[in-house]
């Protein structure tokens, strides 16, 4: 007596088993979960304390927009090779202000402003860093804790605060077109990568 090997398909199972192969659609086995993503960075929070010469107007929260506005930059992925880099930077304190000197033109001027207490200097004009050329927006010794900006336009505030942190922080300059780091400012000059990343982020 034959006792045939049977399936459990019925006649309309069978014709969905068929569908499935001609339409090359069947469900296969559900594959085994990949790895679980890595958890979110912990936020790095850098207080800085803000100064400015006794001639300039920048005010509190004048100060606190920039530094936003510097956070934002480094948290924000702009396009590829932008990491968001899970750092911000908020004011310690009220602004403090100093009697001079205004403009740098020396080294000897560098040193002083940067030697006042507090990490930003705002000055009027800054001639001098490394050497004489004029009309400096920013300059910080790579390392520091401390460095000198000059006023600056609005939506490129951010990115020169930042940029200069980025040399106390120990960062050289990039020559991406892209790169905070860049040494020349502009407003699409947003981008920074993995190693500046870890080095904004370094205590």
């Amino acid at each position: 007596m034959w006792s045939p090997l049977r399936t459990t398909l019925g006649r309309s199972s069978w014709l969905v088993l068929l569908a499935c192969i001609v339409l090359a659609g069947c469900p296969g086995p559900t594959p085994p979960p990949g790895p679980p993503a890595p958890p979110p960075a912990t936020p790095v929070i850098h207080q800085l304390q803000v100064s400015q010469h006794t001639s300039l107007t920048l005010t509190d929260a004048g100060a606190d927009t920039i530094l936003i506005d510097a956070a934002t930059v480094a948290q924000t992925t702009d396009g590829p090779g932008d990491v968001a880099c899970v750092v911000g930077v908020s004011r310690n304190g009220g602004l403090t202000t100093f009697p001079a000197p205004s403009i740098i033109n020396s080294s000897a001027e560098l040193n002083d402003v940067l030697a006042l207490p507090g990490n930003v200097k705002v000055v009027n004009q800054i001639n001098w860093c490394g050497g004489f050329a004029p009309n400096i927006i920013g300059c910080a010794p790579i390392p520091g804790t401390s460095l000198a900006v000059v006023r600056f336009t609005a939506n490129q505030e951010g990115i020169l605060w930042l940029h200069e942190f980025g040399h106390n922080k120990g960062l050289n300059h990039r020559n991406d077109p892209n790169a905070v780091m860049n040494p020349v400012i502009a407003p699409t000059r947003r981008f920074v990568d993995t190693t500046e990343c870890n080095a904004y982020r370094a205590p």
